[in-house]
């Protein structure tokens, strides 16, 4: 707008003191691309862009039921995009929204998982466990978060992880799988015997007969 105030006064003082500069020309420039730019659809990636301006503006001021509603009619139009959804189910914490929240995370989780975007799908687990936001994930979900905890020697986290999964599915096989690992990594890689001594009493007390029961007496019998 500036611009085009200034354009106008230089054409009407070009005008009374002779100057060749064509400003005219320079309207038809700006009005060419303005149209250019509305028959390329610019005009929708500059909306896409002002709501998500707008969302994380109102994010940093504090509005968050305001940011929630940016970001849900960002993503009408732009779904694939992970951080925004990341960002909705941040602000859906902050206000409550805690169901919603949790799918979101979970999403984004997914994805990454799919996309081989491992270290970025472990910091959402993270940042959902922070947020008290596991319940949605299936013992395969936490199971494979524990395993890649375990493969990037993250030891401490692959307990905590275990631990959770443990904690969360006692019954299923994921959970009794833990039970195990949670012997085996104290044991074995931060050789802490009392934490250790620990599961394997929680174990005799849990595991059925047969299975993984069967692998842990034969793994003390060999050790006398």
């Amino acid at each position: 707008g500036l611009w085009l105030m200034l354009q106008v006064i230089h054409a009407l003082v070009a005008t009374q003191t002779g100057a060749s500069i064509s400003y005219g020309a320079h309207f038809g420039g700006f009005f060419m691309g303005l149209n250019l730019a509305l028959l390329m659809g610019q005009w929708r990636e500059g909306h896409r862009e002002g709501l998500r301006d707008k969302a994380l503006e109102y994010f940093r001021d504090g509005a968050y039921h305001a940011s929630v509603g940016q970001w849900l009619e960002y993503l009408s139009l732009v779904p694939s995009d992970l951080n925004a959804r990341l960002n909705l189910a941040r602000s859906q914490v902050l206000i409550g929204q805690l169901n919603p929240a949790e799918m979101n995370f979970r999403r984004v989780f997914h994805r990454y998982i799919r996309e081989g975007n491992i270290d970025q799908a472990l910091e959402v687990f993270r940042e959902a466990y922070r947020a008290d936001l596991i319940s949605r994930f299936s013992p395969v979900d936490v199971a494979k978060v524990a395993y890649f905890q375990e493969k990037r020697f993250d030891y401490s986290g692959a307990i905590q992880t275990h631990e959770l999964l443990f904690q969360y599915f006692p019954q299923r096989s994921e959970g009794h799988r833990s039970l195990v690992r949670l012997i085996m990594l104290h044991k074995v890689k931060v050789q802490d015997p009392e934490r250790m001594q620990h599961w394997v009493a929680v174990a005799r007390q849990e595991l059925p007969q047969g299975g993984w029961r069967n692998f842990l007496d034969e793994e003390f019998r060999q050790e006398g």
